[in-house]
């Protein structure tokens, strides 16, 4: 879990009882290496997220941080799964969180003498491709609340239809933009009535008009 929130007081509080493991971000955090293999050396289980933050358009992010060479050094089977239905049911643009159907699948299980025989490349890129989810392909709930894309200009902060940056406003289930007047309206499914039919795809819009501005 994120150091950052460990350091609040009811989460520092809880978070030896309940087994979590601080580490810093986006730095090399040998202490959280050592509790990780004390805790295996005793026999618990421990549960890595390697994607390392909530996906903005609910499609897995890739995972930047390589794990593969110390995976293969813990010498333990490692266990992928997948979690499907989180994304809606508090996704990163909307503050509420709805009470939605959740599952966790294992998608695969790698023995320890089959890790041995990888090398740290092929083990990272079986992890990556297995642990990719895509939360618009795979939602089968039906979603009935009335503000869906209530604060969805959050990721979808410009027009895919005009291109105006800032002037997209989410309200109840529709996405508008207050230049060109384009209204985009979330059904039941949390896809889009028309194009751009999901929030990933007008999300590769938005991507696609800023790639001719980026160097690299």
């Amino acid at each position: 879990i994120n150091k950052y929130y460990c350091d609040k007081p009811l989460v520092r509080l809880v978070q030896k009882h309940c087994g979590f493991i601080p580490i810093k971000l986006f730095s090399c955090d040998t202490g959280a290496v050592v509790k990780l293999r004390n805790m295996i050396k005793r026999g618990y289980p421990v549960v890595i997220y390697p994607e390392g933050r909530l996906s903005p358009d609910g499609r897995t992010n890739p995972i930047v941080e390589k794990g593969g060479s110390f995976f293969k050094k813990l010498g333990v089977d490692i266990v992928i799964a997948n979690v499907d239905g989180a994304y809606y049911a508090h996704p990163k643009w909307r503050r509420r969180t709805y009470s939605t159907e959740i599952k966790v699948s294992v998608r695969r299980v790698l023995k320890k003498d089959e890790i041995a025989a990888m090398n740290a490349d092929e083990l990272d890129r079986i992890i990556e491709e297995t642990l990719y989810n895509d939360a618009s392909l795979r939602n089968k709930p039906i979603y009935r609340q009335k503000d869906k894309a209530a604060g969805l200009e959050k990721i979808l902060y410009r027009c895919a239809d005009c291109g105006a940056l800032y002037k997209t406003v989410g309200k109840g289930n529709e996405l508008k933009c207050t230049a060109c007047g384009k209204v985009h309206v979330l059904d039941n499914s949390y896809h889009f009535t028309d194009e751009p039919h999901s929030i990933p795809e007008y999300y590769d819009a938005i991507r696609r008009m800023e790639e001719k501005d980026i160097d690299s």
